[in-house]
């Protein structure tokens, strides 16, 4: 145990512990040390976990605790936002209501695949605008308004489609 103070002009050269350091009168704040891992503990709880020799990783929230990351950019201070009790991830915001939330313009250079709705207040497109779906699709497009499907492109149910019905109600 080291108390009291110091003050050096030069170099201490290295500074060997054994498994913690604890900060005095802090008992659940610590930094423990063992092979190949570091684990930064604040309040009791498992904040930051450095592993390498395996894992090679930094996990944050190790012990799924409710604790949630935020990593700030220089014009966002919520540039990436983990919400650990509602398991979600916010880009640009603090507060995702889907698992993941994006707050801002995406951008991407291949493909954007779903296997679920695309629920869109505007579609644009600078170019061709293309739907594709398989040879026993249905409905290929369904336009609605206030819920009540107002156009549908149809396409050939079984068989190859070589071409589409568009249907306005």
């Amino acid at each position: 145990l080291v108390s009291g103070s110091s003050v050096s002009t030069g170099s201490f050269g290295n500074i060997i512990v054994g498994n913690t350091i604890h900060r005095a009168g802090d008992s659940d704040t610590r930094i423990l040390f063992t092979d190949d891992d570091i684990n930064i503990t604040v309040g009791g709880m498992n904040m930051v976990d450095f592993s390498e020799g395996g894992t090679d990783e930094i996990t944050f929230n190790e012990t799924a605790q409710q604790l949630d990351v935020r990593i700030e950019g220089e014009a966002d201070p919520n540039l990436l936002f983990t919400d650990a009790v509602n398991n979600k991830v916010g880009i640009g915001t603090n507060k995702p209501t889907k698992k993941l939330q994006v707050t801002g313009e995406i951008s991407s250079s291949g493909n954007i695949t779903t296997e679920g709705t695309i629920t869109a207040e505007q579609i644009t497109s600078t170019d061709d605008l293309s739907v594709a779906g398989d040879s026993n699709i249905g409905t290929l497009l369904n336009f609605k308004q206030n819920n009540q499907a107002v156009m549908k492109v149809l396409g050939a149910s079984g068989g190859n489609v070589h071409g589409v019905d568009l249907i306005i109600s």
